[in-house]
Parts: C-alpha cells; sequence; structure tokens
C-alpha cells in the first residue's frame, strides 16, 4: 500500500516537471 502511494507521488513529481517518460519506464 506504501509503495502504491510512493509510486503514485514519484509519478506526480515527474508529471509537474514535465518529463516525457517516467525515470523507471
Amino acid at each position: 500500500m506504501f509503495l502504491r502511494l510512493l509510486c503514485i507521488a514519484l509519478v506526480a513529481c515527474t508529471l509537474a516537471q514535465g518529463a516525457p517518460q517516467l525515470p523507471f519506464g
């Protein structure tokens, strides 16, 4: 559960920065 929230937070930060792709994608 915590890992899922952490992953969502990381994705949100990545999208906020305007990155074209995820760092782990």
